[in-house]
């Protein structure tokens, strides 16, 4: 298989990243390390802002929503299969977002992004050539691929009504409901992550940090639920979700549960 090459020039090396077809979650989690170290690299030669944490927040967030995705899955009890389809789609659903440079440069700023730079992230990040890149980044052989998993990448953000929050345009008429949970986490995870910058508001900042206190599932649900109220949430799946993430305690050890943490 085709091999990607890494060059990390402050410390002269090369790095060959192997494209590998086996789709399991060990594998695809181990290959978060590569698109990790290019923002990291990004960072130490200034293409990025220092101290954006890009490489990190990055990792923090699709491994929050991958988590989510699987409590849902095993809450209602879909099947082991279907349990690591749900985890594996969620690693994945923003490697749109390493694509493309430019693209990366706009939304690993430390303040929020407004106009036409919001405008070309959204649309950048689900761009089907910019989640082609990102996937030959880590080095995932994107043709073994589910299709749901292309999907969930491509259309998370597609929702019931017409408005800003809904792109792109042009989409499948019956997407599976795969993508729709996946949509409905992802838009939980950005709300109560304390590394958002139009988060900075949310909570109080701790006594001797500049991280900021998260708010908690309750806030997060009642936001959410005027979402819901607009018609951009099916209601039913929404309340759904929400169950299977507010229940008592993460239902597996091994899909990095110390992630929810004290949300649940």
């Amino acid at each position: 298989m085709k091999a990607v090459l890494l060059k990390f020039k402050k410390r002269g090396d090369v790095m060959e990243v192997k494209c590998v077809g086996d789709m399991s979650v060990a594998k695809i989690t181990s290959k978060l390390f590569y698109p990790c170290a290019m923002l990291t690299e990004m960072e130490e030669d200034g293409e990025i802002p220092d101290g954006s944490a890009a490489a990190y927040s990055f990792f923090y967030h699709v491994s929050r929503v991958a988590t989510m995705a699987h409590q849902y899955a095993c809450y209602y009890e879909l099947g082991k299969e279907t349990e690591n389809l749900y985890y594996k789609s969620g690693l994945l659903h923003d490697f749109g977002k390493l694509g493309d440079k430019d693209l990366i440069r706009m939304w690993a700023t430390q303040k929020r992004l407004r106009g036409m730079k919001r405008e070309k992230v959204r649309w950048g990040h689900v761009d089907k050539n910019n989640f082609r890149k990102g996937l030959e980044i880590a080095g995932i052989n994107a043709k073994p691929m589910f299709d749901e998993i292309r999907l969930v990448a491509l259309y998370h953000h597609v929702r019931n009504s017409v408005g800003q929050d809904n792109y792109p345009d042009i989409h499948p008429k019956r997407l599976p409901k795969i993508v729709t949970v996946i949509g409905i986490i992802d838009a939980f995870e950005a709300i109560i992550s304390t590394l958002r910058p139009y988060n900075k508001k949310n909570g109080e900042k701790y006594l001797c940090s500049n991280s900021m206190k998260p708010i908690t599932w309750t806030q997060a649900i009642k936001r959410l639920s005027k979402d819901v109220e607009a018609g951009k949430f099916e209601e039913k799946l929404f309340w759904e979700v929400s169950e299977a993430l507010t229940s008592a305690v993460p239902l597996s050890i091994v899909h990095l549960p110390n992630l929810l943490g004290h949300y649940v």
